[in-house]
C-alpha cells in the first residue's frame, strides 16, 4: 500500500513539474502530450486507421512512436548532443516519461532540474515542429536549425517573464545620476558602457514584451472572430426575428379590429 502511495506521489510531483515549466503554454501542453500518449504519431494513426503505413515518414524504416520520433530516429539524435544540454540518449530505454525520468534522476532538486525540463521541452517541440514542416510543407531538414529555434524559445521566454521596469529604470536613473556626477565638467562625454548596456537591455525587454502583447492580442482577436457565426447564419436570424416581429405586429391589429375580423 506504502509502495502504490508513493508511486502515486511521485507521478503527481511529474506531472507538477510539466505544468510549473519555464516554457511558453503551448509547449507545456506538447510535453503532456508526449507523456500522455496523445501524440498524432503515424503509429498511432495507424492504429486508428487513418494512415496507409505507420513507418516514420523521415527514416522510413521504423514505425513513427513518440519515442522513435523524438529520440531514436537519426535525424534527432544530433539535435539533443548538439544543444545545450548535449544529450546523448542512445542507452536511455522506456516511454517518454520514464526516460525522463531517468535523466531528471542526475540532476538535483530545485532551479537547475526546471531549467534543464524546461530546456528539454523546447528541444522537443522544436524537432515535432521541425517533422510538422517536413510532411506538411516539404521543408527541408536543418538540424542547425531546430537547435537555434529550441533556443530561442529559451531566451525569449526568460526575456519576457525578467522584465522588470520599476528596478530597471530605477537602476538605470541612478547609474545616469553617477554619470552625470563624474562627468559633471565634460558635457560631450557619452555614458559608460555599463549605461548603454543597461539602456540597451531595457530596450530589447520591452520590444519583447509589446510583441509578446501584440502575439496575445492577434490571437484573442482570431478568438472572437471564430466564435462569430457566419454571415449567412446571422442574415437567416435576422430575417426570423424581422418575420417574428411582423407576426406579432400582425395579431395585434386583429385583437384591436374585431369587427374586420368578423367580415374576414
Amino acid at each position: 500500500m506504502d509502495h502504490a502511495s508513493s508511486s502515486s506521489k511521485s507521478i503527481g510531483e511529474f506531472w507538477k513539474q510539466i505544468w510549473r515549466l519555464n516554457v511558453i503554454p503551448k509547449i507545456r501542453l506538447f510535453l503532456w502530450k508526449a507523456c500522455s500518449n496523445a501524440l498524432a504519431t503515424r503509429d498511432g494513426l495507424f492504429r486508428r486507421n487513418c494512415v496507409s503505413s505507420p513507418l516514420c515518414p523521415i527514416c522510413r524504416t521504423n514505425p513513427e512512436t513518440k519515442e522513435h520520433l523524438l529520440f531514436e530516429c537519426e535525424w534527432t539524435k544530433p539535435i539533443w548532443f548538439g544543444s545545450s544540454l548535449g544529450l546523448r540518449l542512445d542507452g536511455i530505454l522506456g516511454n517518454i516519461s520514464d526516460r525522463i525520468n531517468s535523466l531528471l534522476s542526475h540532476i538535483k532538486a530545485g532551479s537547475s532540474r526546471t531549467k534543464f525540463l524546461s530546456t528539454f521541452a523546447s528541444v522537443a517541440w522544436s524537432i515535432w515542429k521541425t517533422r510538422n514542416r517536413f510532411i506538411f510543407e516539404h521543408s527541408v531538414l536543418c538540424l542547425a536549425q531546430v537547435i537555434l529555434e529550441a533556443q530561442v524559445n529559451d531566451s525569449d521566454f526568460e526575456k519576457a517573464h525578467s522584465f522588470d521596469p520599476a528596478s530597471d529604470l530605477s537602476s538605470l536613473s541612478s547609474d545616469i545620476q553617477d554619470s552625470k556626477t563624474t562627468t559633471s565638467g565634460n558635457q560631450d562625454k557619452k555614458p559608460n558602457k555599463k549605461t548603454r548596456n543597461l539602456i540597451k537591455s531595457l530596450t530589447e525587454s520591452v520590444s519583447s514584451v509589446t510583441e509578446h502583447a501584440q502575439l496575445q492580442a492577434t490571437t484573442q482577436d482570431q478568438e472572437d472572430l471564430k466564435k462569430r457565426p457566419p454571415k449567412w447564419k446571422y442574415n437567416l436570424r435576422q430575417r426570423e426575428k424581422q418575420t417574428r416581429l411582423e407576426k406579432s405586429n400582425h395579431n395585434q391589429n386583429i385583437d384591436l379590429n374585431p369587427k374586420k375580423t368578423l367580415i374576414l
